[in-house]
């Protein structure tokens, strides 16, 4: 045997020293000085030689660099050979400092892009706040012009006016509850809730509501159903808030100068898809406006608009596998498209 300590085994490590507590290991040393460190023969480094690690886990060879971004030290690398035969050298440590120097810039930018993207997101947010107060404001602006027909009318005895004024608080009210309901819609990340449906029943169904409401309007509305639809997996509530909010908003488009507005339903045998078609005879869509129609809180309707309604449109139809699609008819006015397929994927067709 060789020298050492009595009772020393041949390349143990040396007995702890009493003033091992006071020394650094090697992480904390290269944070504290912010200096790589290579340690060819870590145990036989005063410095290093009480360090847990080294003893516990045999290490032989060791090295450690900082990662900076600018001035601050966020963190290290740390790379430990167990092997006696092949220690790291000065060419080592220079090639793990350079990447360090590249991993602290990598994380640096990544730090700068995350704090972007969350400024963005705030001003998105407040952007969109902004845009709904106003369009609440309007509304809310409107119900008490109504209400205060309403009052006045009742002062005078004078029914027609009320109704005139109840009118206004009805159609103003709807729209409060649209928007309600569509930022539900939106902001929600459920799954369809899928039952076999009719999809021409859910059109009959939207089309009554929506006429009910144009009643008064020069806007006809009109259907033309495929009577060889089959019946097909949706999630009801969804799939009629989306016709209708297509029909709505066709109505919109219409509502000064009157018109006309078909809903229809197809299957397309060869893709095993179902449809439903809303067209209108309006003035369709300009151009710069087809990017944006489904663009979340963009509205192409001024401050008449929140933005949300399409957004829902196109959320639910992807969600039911689906897509939504406008483009301009050759004969005049728009046409948005909902295709759905007929049968679900087998990872889903179990909910049914």
């Amino acid at each position: 045997g060789g020298g050492g300590a009595p009772g020393a085994r041949p390349g143990a490590a040396p007995p702890a020293d009493p003033s091992c507590t006071s020394r650094p290991r090697i992480v904390n040393h290269v944070i504290a000085t912010a200096r790589g460190v290579l340690r060819p023969d870590a145990p036989s480094d005063a410095r290093f030689a009480c360090g847990k690690s080294i003893v516990l886990s045999n290490i032989h060879s060791a090295m450690c660099v900082p990662l900076r971004v600018k001035d601050d030290i966020i963190g290290i690398i740390y790379v430990d050979n167990l092997g006696q035969s092949k220690p790291f050298s000065r060419s080592d440590l220079q090639l793990l400092t350079a990447l360090g120097s590249e991993a602290g810039l990598a994380i640096e930018n990544t730090m700068l892009y995350e704090a972007n993207l969350r400024a963005e997101r705030l001003a998105a947010v407040g952007q969109t706040i902004a845009g709904l107060s106003h369009y609440i404001k309007n509304v809310l602006w409107c119900m008490q012009g109504g209400a205060q027909i309403v009052q006045r009318e009742l002062d005078n005895g004078h029914l027609d006016g009320v109704r005139k004024g109840w009118d206004i608080v009805h159609r103003n009210e709807s729209k409060i509850g649209d928007l309600v309901m569509n930022m539900l819609s939106y902001s929600t990340g459920r799954m369809p809730r899928y039952e076999t449906c009719d999809l021409n029943e859910i059109v009959r169904d939207v089309v009554e509501m929506a006429s009910a409401v144009v009643v008064d309007s020069s806007v006809e509305v009109g259907m033309d159903l495929d009577d060889e639809l089959p019946p097909v997996p949706l999630d009801r509530a969804g799939i009629h808030r989306s016709v209708l909010n297509l029909l709505m908003n066709a109505a919109e488009v219409l509502e000064a100068k009157g018109g006309k507005i078909t809903v229809s339903t197809f299957y397309d045998s060869d893709a095993d898809k179902v449809g439903v078609t809303v067209v209108d005879d309006g003035p369709g869509l300009a151009e710069e406006e087809v990017p944006l129609l489904f663009v979340p809180f963009v509205s192409t309707k001024g401050g008449r608009g929140t933005g949300l309604g399409l957004a829902v449109v196109r959320k639910t139809t992807e969600e039911h596998y689906g897509d939504v699609a406008a483009e301009n008819r050759p004969e005049g006015g728009a046409a948005f498209t909902i295709r759905l397929p007929a049968k679900l994927p087998k990872r889903d067709a179990g909910t049914l």
